[in-house]
């Protein structure tokens, strides 16, 4: 089956129907066809504190990613895209969706653990750049590398001044691109 075309919706996963198509997009791709074991790609991270996104073309998902959160930064993971939509439209709907939300939530650095082959797409799709300080990890039998995407100040971003109601929205509704309303 070939790419299908037409617009690349990407949402925040709010539903178990829709988590459980982001857990089958990545385990079409990770157990699948990239051979990694469940224990490897399943860590016990994906209901503790994860965000997880799916890109659909139509109703049909064609990828997914997840997002931790942590003190200064995103950490983006298990960014996953099925072999018939690989042209990189999926990945970029996936990376300007997480960029969002994350500067939206006020943070201005996304780390990546990026297959080194990967690397050169990852910094002229999304502007990660490789940690130079950082040596490389072999997991899985792939070499990775830490590297960092920032992000620009959402002129929206979440912070301590923000009203009640912008504290109070769900990570859904905080992707929406209008802005949250101000109480009166």
């Amino acid at each position: 089956m070939g790419e299908a075309s037409g617009p690349i919706s990407v949402t925040v996963a709010r539903t178990l129907d829709q988590w459980m198509q982001a857990m089958a997009v990545r385990t079409e791709v990770y157990i699948g066809e990239q051979d990694y074991a469940f224990g490897e790609e399943f860590d016990g991270a994906d209901l503790a504190g994860a965000t997880h996104f799916i890109a659909r073309l139509g109703v049909e998902p064609v990828g997914a990613c997840r997002v931790r959160w942590y003190a200064g930064f995103a950490k983006l993971e298990r960014v996953a895209v099925k072999r018939a939509h690989r042209s990189g439209h999926v990945v970029r709907a996936l990376w300007r969706a997480v960029a969002d939300l994350a500067s939206r939530k006020g943070y201005a650095l996304v780390l990546g653990h990026i297959e080194r082959s990967l690397l050169p797409f990852w910094q002229r799709s999304a502007g990660f750049e490789p940690r130079s300080t950082r040596p490389s990890y072999w997991f899985a039998g792939r070499e990775f590398v830490e590297a960092l995407a920032p992000l620009a100040r959402h002129p929206y971003a979440i912070d301590i001044e923000s009203p009640a109601n912008a504290l109070l929205v769900c990570e859904a509704e905080l992707s929406a691109p209008a802005p949250l309303r101000v109480a009166s």
